[in-house]
């Protein structure tokens, strides 16, 4: 008799029945065949198109089924991600920094006083126009260095939008250059201006305006 026994599909014999054998064996055949076949595929279902359902490996066991993808999900939320730091001794107030391999901590720069980890806006140096002419519309965020030898006038800007800033700095050392900021009002350390006003102390001035107040305020 040469039936064999079979419970995986790797286990048939291809060689079998031999040439010979008996034909009442058969139905025998067939089972062995019908039994390795549901032994592989114990856990398949058919699903039409789609083939079958593969049993997938349960979440937090380690076997050798295939991965679902809340399978693959939890593995990556579980997997811990770690770096390690400089020292924060004696680094207070520093950020770090990397040069594309390793990290280190970098001491912070000021702008005016201020860090870029302070809150608010951090005043920039206003680039500098020297003026020669008696007359000068102030546009935004214009340092006028007034280098005329007789008085000029500087003009504010009519429409300023908010944080907008402009300087003077009476260059030629007069006492009688004006800034003319029409009907808008200036906040200064005294109280309020509007109209005119006048550098006699032949000083540097800096305004800056906020549609908060609708003025523009000496900085």
């Amino acid at each position: 008799m040469t039936v064999e026994t079979a419970t995986k599909v790797s286990e048939l014999n291809a060689t079998l029945p031999a040439d010979g054998d008996s034909r009442s064996e058969g139905d025998n055949h067939l089972r062995v065949i019908k039994t390795a076949i549901l032994g592989t595929l114990a856990n398949a279902d058919t699903t039409g198109v789609a083939g079958f359902n593969v049993v997938t490996q349960a979440i937090g066991n380690n076997g050798t089924l295939a991965a679902s993808t809340a399978f693959v999900s939890a593995g990556i939320a579980a997997a811990a991600l770690s770096a390690t730091l400089p020292s924060q001794a004696g680094n207070s107030g520093k950020v770090i920094t990397t040069d594309g391999t390793n990290g280190s901590w970098s001491s912070i720069k000021t702008v005016n006083g201020s860090t870029i980890l302070s809150t608010g806006d951090i005043q920039s140096v206003l680039p500098r126009t020297e003026v020669t002419g008696t007359t000068q519309t102030a546009a935004a965020n214009v340092d006028y260095w007034l280098e005329n030898v007789a008085a000029t006038a500087v003009t504010a800007n009519a429409s300023p939008v908010d944080g907008e800033r402009f300087a003077v700095t009476p260059a030629n050392s007069l006492y009688t250059n004006t800034i003319d900021f029409g009907s808008a009002t200036v906040r200064g350390p005294a109280g309020t201006v509007t109209g005119v006003l006048t550098l006699n102390l032949g000083a540097r001035m800096e305004f800056k305006y906020s549609t908060t107040l609708t003025k523009w305020v000496v900085q």
